[in-house]
């Protein structure tokens, strides 16, 4: 752990070494931004009823 108590990824041997092939995706992220907006907006999102563990239904601004 360095001086501003953010972790040491190099020395850090909880870190996973899997490379998972993450790459960004600007749509992706985008969507991301829109639910969190609407989240921040009071659009909350829906408990999915039926069937799906626990899931929720998240919305754009636009529902």
């Amino acid at each position: 752990i360095n001086n501003n108590n953010n972790m040491d990824f190099v020395n850090n041997n909880h870190i996973s070494t899997y490379n998972t092939n993450i790459t960004y995706d600007p749509e992706y992220d985008e969507i991301i931004n829109q639910a969190e907006r609407a989240i921040e907006g009071g659009i909350l999102p829906v408990r999915i009823a039926a069937g799906s563990s626990g899931s929720y239904f998240v919305r754009n601004l636009e529902g």
